[in-house]
């Protein structure tokens, strides 16, 4: 009885809507045919939604694409940050050293400026200078020309002799 019936179904005289011509479908026949339907109509929306949604699934694709080639660019610039941001600490450090190896030279030098100038003090102390005598009137004995000529410049200084 079933296999007519879907003789019946699938007969030449149904009609494209599902109307048959010779017999009426009993409830079985409904339940078959709505089966049916069911999958024809699932398979149909099914194709028209992978239709409308191929183009959003590339999409989606190409845009995850370029988000690993965003992520790969950032990881690297990330990697390249953290290598200037070492380079830069390193740099500041020697600077920070040479600017105590500046300081510390620059303290040498004035130490040394002062030195230099206490040298040339002292140096300058066991010279006099006469202002007024002629160049060459000492002669060949300094000392004994400043014996003779002190009294007679200075009389008041006669009283303690000067060398004895």
């Amino acid at each position: 009885m079933t296999a007519s019936r879907k003789e019946s179904v699938a007969s030449p005289q149904s009609t494209p809507e599902g109307k048959h011509l010779k017999k009426s479908m009993g409830p079985e026949d409904w339940e078959m045919r709505l089966a049916e339907v069911t999958l024809a109509f699932k398979g149909s929306v099914q194709k028209a939604i992978d239709a409308d949604l191929r183009p959003i699934f590339k999409s989606v694709a190409d845009t995850t694409v370029v988000l690993n080639a965003l992520k790969n660019e950032v990881t690297d610039i990330a990697s390249s940050v953290k290598k200037l941001t070492a380079r830069q600490d390193n740099t500041r450090a020697a600077l920070r050293q040479q600017k105590g190896e500046i300081n510390q030279c620059n303290a040498r030098i004035d130490a040394m400026q002062d030195k230099v100038a206490d040298l040339e003090d002292r140096n300058r102390r066991c010279n006099i200078r006469l202002v007024g005598l002629p160049e060459g009137v000492e002669s060949d004995d300094p000392v004994r020309f400043l014996q003779k000529e002190i009294p007679r410049w200075f009389p008041a200084m006669v009283i303690t002799p000067l060398w004895s």
